[in-house]
Parts: structure tokens; C-alpha cells; sequence
């Protein structure tokens, strides 16, 4: 070895560890069950929105948050799974889907609120209507999405969680 190698801080936290520690913040998600579903056609859609493959685990937490995040409508839950892609892509809101969601103050469904820090239950225990449903708007209408769009706001003060600063819905 060369004795001018300077040895790397044992204390520093890696972007990637980080990362993985703000996931295990979460209990372990089981997979999602996507059986009878099309799941695998929705699934190449939005890795064809973003212009990459989706892992796995980015697959089933980008349906998930979908699911909390948006209403039932299809064209909602579309336009909100674009938004998370587009931030990915993006590369300013952090490091791939799940570096996205659980970024600080950003998806309450997923991080909680300032009041309850755990994730909704849409997020973590969709029942099989919402994955189905929300499947289905994805492999229909991602790719229709605005891939400029980089927030959304819901106007339903119920959307957000108790603790929550509402001031930015009277300027929207």
C-alpha cells in the first residue's frame, strides 16, 4: 500500500447510508402483492416516463405514496406518481424514489407529520382496491403526466396531518 493513502474517516455517514437509514426509520414493508393486477406493464411505463429502471423496493414504495398521497382519481394519482419520478429525475430532492419520498417535510404520507412521525396507513397497509386502482391509473396516464411538475398541492386542509403549517394553502 502506498503510506501517502490517507485513511477514510471512520465517523462519516455516506449519502447512500443515510439513505438506508431514513428507510429503516419505516418498519419493514412487506412487497406489495401485485398479483392480478398489471403491474409489470405500469411498472415499464413509469421507467419509461423516467427514463430508468425502478427497483423493486422503488416500485413499491413510488405505488404506495401514490396511493397516500393522491385521491382515488386516476388522473390525480397519475400526475402525483409523474411528480415523484420527475423530482427523481430532477436529482435535487434526493437520491432515487425512496431518497424522494422520505426526504424531510416533503411526502407526509410517507415521513409523518410533526405530530405523528409514522407513515399514513394508506402507506403502509394499502388494501388490495387501492394497489389495483392506483396500478391501473399509472399504466393508463404516466405517460400523459407534465414532466415539468415538480410539487403538487392538495386543496383539502383534511389532506395534511395534525401539526401541519396550513398557511401555504391561502397562497396557492
Amino acid at each position: 500500500g502506498n503510506p501517502e493513502q490517507t485513511p477514510a474517516a471512520v465517523n462519516e455517514t455516506t449519502p447512500a447510508q443515510k439513505r438506508e437509514n431514513r428507510i429503516t426509520t419505516h418498519k419493514e414493508l412487506e412487497p406489495l402483492n401485485f398479483s392480478g393486477t398489471s403491474s409489470e406493464k405500469a411498472k415499464t411505463e413509469a421507467e419509461n416516463f423516467l427514463g430508468r429502471t425502478l427497483t423493486v423496493q422503488e416500485w413499491n414504495y413510488l405505488v404506495r405514496a401514490t396511493i397516500s398521497e393522491a385521491s382515488p382519481n386516476s388522473q390525480e394519482r397519475a400526475a402525483v406518481a409523474g411528480v415523484i419520478l420527475n423530482r427523481v429525475r430532477n436529482g435535487k430532492f434526493g437520491d432515487g424514489v425512496i431518497g424522494v419520498l422520505t426526504a424531510k417535510n416533503q411526502f407526509q404520507a410517507v415521513t409523518g407529520t410533526p405530530k405523528n412521525r409514522s407513515p399514513s396507513k394508506n402507506f403502509s397497509k394499502p388494501t388490495k382496491r387501492q394497489i389495483e386502482t392506483t396500478v391501473e391509473a399509472i399504466k393508463n396516464g404516466i405517460s400523459g403526466a407534465n414532466k415539468n411538475w415538480l410539487n403538487f398541492t392538495s386543496n383539502n386542509p383534511k389532506a395534511y396531518g395534525p401539526g401541519t403549517n396550513l398557511i401555504f394553502l391561502k397562497q396557492v
